[in-house]
């Protein structure tokens, strides 16, 4: 929040600076033994009430000018502004560590033992430092050695090219060490900016008038093959809309035509971005603690498979939901206990599930 707005904030509570208290009690000193010595000042009554108040008072207005600014999503920052986030069920973006796959290269006449306190590094000033996300063992035949290994810290600067890692602690016995594979997971603590960006994207996408969206919604399901149109998102400041179409019959050309019925109708000052929606994999484990666990495995499959299709474009994926239809639709299952892997999974936008599943006795 800008100085001048805050000013004029302060000013319409009646709180534009520490003299609005002595106003305040000049108020109050009309008609009273107290009036004259409240304009004069030639008091030490009124004196002692100066000297009393006007520190707390100065206290609390540099608070009320601290907290204003936190009461808006455009100026609230930290703990206050993840506050508005939860509002629209988003959180601050922790940062992430980098990972990539470095490879050792060793003669074959011994093993190698690769533990986590090793420290993989690049050659440089201030070297970046990577550790093993386990431990390894490789038989003396094995010449490429090829390990995970993970940024000491959250962080973009973690991120690196091919071959950047030249260095190991340990004193192994090796002969080259690199990484044959880029590093682009690292990412660091989420910004403000980036948070409040976040949050007014998504409290456009909400706003948007749920009668024009429906009006976008139907000229793209006018395409036959389109089963589904949902809108992903919003951008506020081009206003354009991001589509993804759903159907088993859908192709780029089809897509094409959507986008040519939905521009038939969109608004002036409105974008619109048009996409078929791709298969994300699920990999499910389902373990049955039922007597004859795999007599059921078409059945519990197949109950699976109708789960998936049914389910809502655009939703994440939660155990308790797909547990609760197969104890409707497999009635041996009823009564037995079924455990699941993973127990959430969050949908990128624009995919849907594809579940690849292995039952488990």
């Amino acid at each position: 929040m800008d100085a001048a707005t805050l000013s004029k904030m302060m000013a319409e509570i009646n709180l534009a600076d520490d003299t609005a208290m002595e106003t305040k009690i000049k108020e109050a000193s009309v008609g009273t033994l107290f009036e004259n010595a409240a304009i004069t000042k030639n008091s030490v009554f009124f004196n002692l009430l100066m000297i009393l108040f006007k520190e707390p008072y100065r206290l609390f207005l540099q608070a009320v000018e601290a907290l204003l600014p936190q009461l808006f999503v455009s100026s609230a920052t930290g703990t206050w502004l993840e506050r508005f986030a939860t509002d629209y069920d988003l959180t601050r973006s922790l940062g992430a560590k980098a990972r990539l796959w470095v490879r050792v290269t060793k003669t074959n006449a011994s093993p190698l033992e690769i533990t986590t306190d090793l420290l993989f590094s690049v050659f440089e000033a201030n070297p970046r430092t990577y550790v093993p996300v386990q431990n390894y063992s490789f038989d003396a035949p094995t010449t490429n050695c090829d390990i995970l290994v993970e940024a000491l810290e959250i962080g973009q600067k973690y991120n690196l090219l091919n071959n950047q890692i030249t260095q190991v602690s340990g004193g192994l016995n090796v002969l080259t060490v690199t990484n044959f594979a880029a590093a682009i997971a690292g990412t660091d603590v989420e910004t403000d900016l980036e948070l409040r960006t976040r949050i007014l994207n998504k409290k456009w996408s909400q706003s948007l008038d749920y009668g024009i969206e429906a009006k976008y919604q139907a000229a793209l399901l006018s395409v036959p093959e389109v089963e589904f149109a949902l809108l992903d998102s919003v951008d506020p400041v081009t206003a354009t809309l991001h589509f993804t179409l759903y159907g088993a019959g859908l192709n780029s050309n089809l897509a094409a035509d959507a986008l040519v019925a939905l521009e038939s109708v969109l608004m002036a000052t409105d974008l619109a971005v048009v996409e078929l929606a791709s298969s994300e994999t699920l990999n499910l484990t389902i373990q049955l603690f039922v007597p004859h666990p795999l007599a059921l495995e078409t059945k519990v499959l197949d109950q699976v498979n109708t789960y998936f299709a049914g389910m809502p474009r655009g939703q994440n994926f939660d155990e308790s939901l797909l547990v609760y239809h197969l104890y409707r639709n497999v009635p041996e299952l009823v009564g037995s206990p079924i455990h699941l892997t993973p127990e959430t999974a969050v949908l990128p936008l624009g995919k849907y599930f594809s579940p690849t599943v292995t039952i488990l006795p």
